[in-house]
């Protein structure tokens, strides 16, 4: 997924000046656009994302790439399980369908191609951290986690539902799950390294803290879509709550 993130990059710069260009167009300006804002990002949530939140949710468990997806294959009969699919075949899959999205956005189809990559990015969260399962959580930034994935799969599945309010969505997907993914790693790996080494005795305080401040800026960035008069104040306040919490 880095790689591929990486190479959506180049690729969306490659087309946002094709696009510039006498024989570009809107398709690629779109193209571009959405690649370079979307796909960089998004691929790298799936990838890192995918591999670190698992371990610091306490959902550990790591089969080989060759083998079947454990949380599928443990759910089928066993006359079944032959024919589960191996992680990578899932991974590969997923990939395409992610890639094929943006394509899909720039020729007009919005509603397919958050579908998909909805859909995308949800089938690496179900597969390696499995978060549309309950089960405990590891420590006081489990919950916040669990709910970042949760927020970019809705985000992104609200513009397809909701293409009008595309914007809103993608806020959604941006400041309520990417925006507080990253920042509770960054306050699980910062404590870690400041404060003594028994779990029990990191301030758990902080958690809460970045949670009400993310939900102010969640909520403040979408009143503000709908608060024409009042857009700029209520977008302040937003931005200075994402601001506290960084």
């Amino acid at each position: 997924w880095v790689p591929l993130s990486l190479a959506l990059g180049a690729i969306g710069n490659v087309a946002s000046i094709a696009g510039r260009s006498d024989a570009g167009g809107a398709f690629f300006l779109r193209l571009g656009k959405t690649l370079a804002e979307q796909g960089v990002v998004l691929g790298l949530v799936a990838g890192v994302g995918g591999f670190l939140v698992p371990r610091l949710l306490g959902r550990t468990t790591l089969p080989s790439l060759g083998g079947p997806a454990a949380g599928v294959a443990g759910a089928a009969p066993r006359a079944l399980r032959a024919l589960v699919p191996s992680r990578a075949a899932i991974h590969g899959a997923a990939a395409l369908l992610f890639v094929a999205s943006f394509p899909l956005e720039a020729a007009g189809a919005v509603r397919v191609a958050y579908a998909s990559r909805a859909a995308a990015v949800g089938a690496v969260f179900a597969l390696e951290a499995r978060f549309h399962r309950p089960g405990p959580l590891s420590g006081p930034h489990g919950p916040l986690l669990l709910a970042s994935l949760w927020m970019i799969v809705a985000g992104l599945a609200g513009v397809a539902l909701w293409p009008a309010h595309r914007v809103a969505m993608l806020h959604v997907a941006m400041i309520g799950g990417i925006s507080v993914m990253i920042f509770t790693v960054g306050t699980v790996v910062v404590t870690s390294h400041t404060t003594p080494t028994t779990r029990e005795d990191r301030p758990a305080h902080l958690f809460p803290a970045l949670a009400a401040g993310m939900g102010v800026a969640l909520v403040g960035r979408l009143a503000a879509e709908a608060s024409a008069d009042a857009f700029f104040p209520v977008l302040g306040v937003a931005a200075a709550a994402w601001v506290f919490d960084a």
